[in-house]
């Protein structure tokens, strides 16, 4: 887990860094989700044995990839149009869809210290929510799209669980990185037709820098590094109960950017993010304590 969240932090450090000095409007965000789409399938199909794909690969990496390609769209729309603190804040609930289908539905064991986790997870993300200023006010149309991100990143997150637990992902040698390669090309080939709808219709709004090259060498970094994230994070799926990986990913990546943005960026943190902070560390420790009476449905 702590490899992963390493990837995890240096992805969004990565593209934080793009979407800072390249992305101007929506038709930026869509083209550079493209290309960087693209780089994570080409990545990954070059460097890892594929299996032939089956109907269940298909169509559940075409679901995965149209919530995947669905959430970066809105969540750059909702980080544009109202408060990037309650947008991430709000976003990040979505840790609780995979754990909770974890134990209500694939028999993960819940203990009463990784509940005690969950509460101090979600108290973590609460106190390092801090409001910046010039940070536009919340309004109706935030509010639904930041809800929808929220909605479709988490069922991405079930969607992407269920597939490891299908009898192909068990039975059928290398049909994981099958199904990641064609996730990502699938979200490529969605974010190109978002394109080319939105330079053609309506506004006609068109990207500032159309295949940049300075662009396209961060949509590659940044697709190397996900393509390692995302067999290390596939690993974990198929190793550790949903009810800990998750809680527990999310905590750590929360640490790691804190980390990152101290380190790096010579963020100072307030009062109430540091004590947000301990919280995060305990939350951590919490989920992977096994003590007091368990819940099994």
């Amino acid at each position: 887990m702590v490899f992963v969240t390493c990837f995890a932090c240096v992805k969004v450090t990565i593209q934080g860094r793009c979407c800072r000095k390249y992305i101007r409007n929506t038709q930026d965000s869509v083209l550079y989700n493209m290309m960087f789409f693209a780089s994570v399938a080409l990545a990954i199909s070059i460097v890892l044995p594929l299996a032939v794909p089956d109907f269940t690969t298909l169509w559940m990496s075409g679901l995965y990839s149209t919530t995947n390609a669905s959430f970066q769209v809105l969540y750059t729309v909702a980080l544009a149009s109202g408060p990037v603190s309650l947008t991430v804040l709000i976003v990040n609930f979505s840790v609780l869809f995979p754990t909770t289908l974890s134990i209500l539905f694939l028999g993960d064991r819940f203990f009463f210290t990784q509940m005690i986790g969950i509460v101090c997870l979600v108290v973590s993300m609460i106190l390092s929510c801090n409001r910046t200023e010039g940070e536009q006010k919340a309004n109706k149309k935030w509010l639904i799209v930041t809800i929808v991100c929220l909605l479709v990143n988490g069922v991405g997150g079930c969607v992407q669980k269920l597939f490891y637990q299908t009898e192909t992902a068990k039975t059928v040698a290398n049909s994981d990185n099958t199904f990641l390669v064609f996730t990502y090309l699938f979200s490529a080939i969605l974010a190109l037709v978002v394109y080319l709808v939105g330079a053609h219709t309506g506004k006609k709004e068109k990207s500032t820098y159309w295949f940049s090259k300075n662009v396209l060498f961060y949509a590659l970094a940044v697709g190397a590094v996900i393509a390692v994230f995302q067999k290390m994070f596939m690993m974990g799926n198929k190793l550790i109960p949903g009810s800990i990986m998750f809680p527990t990913y999310y905590g750590l990546q929360s640490l790691g950017m804190s980390l990152i943005g101290i380190v790096l960026f010579k963020d100072k943190l307030t009062a109430r993010q540091k004590i947000g902070v301990l919280f995060g560390i305990a939350s951590i420790a919490l989920m992977n304590v096994k003590i007091g009476f368990s819940v099994a449905l």
